[in-house]
């Protein structure tokens, strides 16, 4: 059996009520046109199909078992139920999204059953546009919430006459025997000290990393990495209760492509300068907004322009400053541009190993601070998590009904009560946020707040590029 890395085994250590470390999966399906018309009759079908896929392969059939001083490792479960992990559940009538919302939010808001393999699939029936949804749960420990994507749409086919599959009859390892026996206590604890002592290599680069990140702090030399535990303190930054709340939008992908090429900015700069309107809006009518920009912490990629090896992947994860509160739309971009190129660049510059080290730790720093509830004495790392997670570009079908949203959801680390994830899918953005819901009051007005930060952006860069033709135009005029 393969062991718990690292990470995995801290997904484990820091879930608590208040912290389940799950992800999940909201998706939509339209029903074949032959099967819409009765309400209910493919939810039923669906969901008594999915009862009949008895072959539950790796790491489906695995849970987890607790041994050498608390250490998790993983274990074979010879049987496992189905009806324990897919459910049937029909909304009341009028089934519109706001009580799907809440229904999945109470899902989401509960952890998953350590003495089971860690997955649930929820097939949900009775909304009024006649849709079915399945919400798909997966610990962290298990899937990241871009192989827990990649495990879904791997069971989805691309044409809807295709032999229908459940997602867990597909291995996602390979599979081995568990052998009580077979990594004794002291083989692994020597394992764990083999990875730690490879780290010593990158410490001349973890110096360089902090005696930049010093001399800024001091204004002796500039800096474009952010300097840790300088975030404000916003309303993101609570200890999270154990209720949820979601709320989730979906915007064309062309939008997104406009203002990029209009700017020059990454797809990737134009989401975060969205969330950060979005929220400072939200801020500002909560009468909680900050005066120094929001610290998003996010996944950057650390290959040089042109390395095209595959040999490992080049990602850590970074600390980007946003805009300023008052910034206009435009200037909000620009900033989260130059922030995000700049980290890249000066990782790059520095070590790519030792930015990845140097993130590992002040990560590890952020959650322990936020475990022990001290962030109401030490300023917080970062202020929320955005991610983005790239889906197929052309539809998918399960079971012959059409996928038509994908909705990312999230977990809430200890110390933060905010979570936004966004994942692109047949030529839409969909923007999954998942929040405490005694921290962050009207938490589902954030959703028009996205869709009016979008359009803000798109006719401020539009009225830019309007106004440099113009005045284009005039010098040509006046030179002739």
């Amino acid at each position: 059996m393969p062991g718990l890395s690292l990470m995995d085994t801290a997904f484990v250590w820091f879930e608590s009520s208040d912290t389940p470390m799950h992800v999940t999966g909201l998706v939509l399906l339209k029903p074949p046109a032959d099967q819409q018309g009765e309400r209910s009759s493919f939810a039923r079908r669906l969901y008594s199909k999915l009862l009949t896929k008895q072959h539950i392969a790796a790491p489906f059939n695995w849970r987890l078992q607790m041994k050498y001083s608390n250490l998790p490792q993983w274990q074979v479960c010879d049987h496992v139920c189905l009806s324990d992990h897919v459910r049937l559940e029909t909304l009341a009538e009028p089934g519109d999204r706001a009580q799907l919302n809440a229904l999945v939010s109470r899902n989401h808001a509960r952890c998953l059953d350590r003495s089971r393999p860690l997955w649930e699939l929820t097939v949900i029936d009775g909304l009024d546009d006649g849709q079915v949804a399945l919400s798909l749960k997966v610990h962290h420990a298990l899937a990241d919430g871009m192989r827990a994507s990649g495990i879904f749409i791997n069971a989805c086919s691309e044409t809807p006459d295709e032999e229908f599959t459940a997602f867990w009859e597909n291995a996602m390892v390979p599979e081995r025997h568990c052998d009580e026996d077979e990594t004794g206590m002291v083989e692994a604890w020597l394992d764990a000290v083999y990875k730690l002592s490879k780290q010593a290599f990158t410490l001349p680069g973890l110096f360089r990393i902090g005696s930049t990140l010093a001399m800024s702090a001091l204004n002796l030399k500039s800096s474009a990495l952010t300097t840790p535990f300088t975030a404000p303190k916003t309303a993101f930054n609570r200890k999270p209760g154990q209720g949820r709340s979601i709320c989730v939008g979906r915007f064309p992908m062309a939008s997104f492509r406009q203002v990029s090429r209009l700017t020059g900015a990454s797809m990737n700069d134009v989401a975060l300068a969205v969330c950060d309107i979005a929220l400072q809006r939200y801020l500002h009518i909560q009468q909680m907004q900050p005066e120094k920009p929001l610290v998003a912490l996010m996944p950057i990629n650390l290959r040089a322009k042109g390395d095209l090896s595959s040999a490992c992947n080049k990602m850590s994860i970074g600390l980007v400053e946003m805009g300023q509160p008052e910034d206009t739309p435009l200037a909000r971009l620009a900033a989260i541009q130059h922030s995000s190129q700049g980290v890249k660049q000066e990782a790059l510059d520095l070590s790519p190993k030792a930015y990845v080290n140097y993130s590992i730790l002040v990560n590890a720093a952020a959650l322990l601070g936020g475990k022990l509830n001290i962030n109401g004495v030490v300023p917080p790392a970062s202020n929320l998590i955005i991610s983005n997670v790239p889906g197929p570009n052309a539809p998918r079908y399960y079971m012959g009904a059409q996928m038509t949203e994908v909705y990312p959801l999230s977990l809430l680390l200890p110390g933060q009560s905010l979570n936004i994830t966004l994942y692109s899918y047949d030529g839409w953005v969909h923007f999954g946020l998942v929040g405490c819901n005694t921290s962050l009051p009207n938490f589902e007005q954030i959703s028009d707040y996205l869709t009016d930060a979008l359009a803000g952006l798109e006719q401020d860069v539009l009225n830019t590029a309007v106004d440099l033709v113009t005045d284009q135009l005039f010098l040509l005029q006046e030179t002739e």
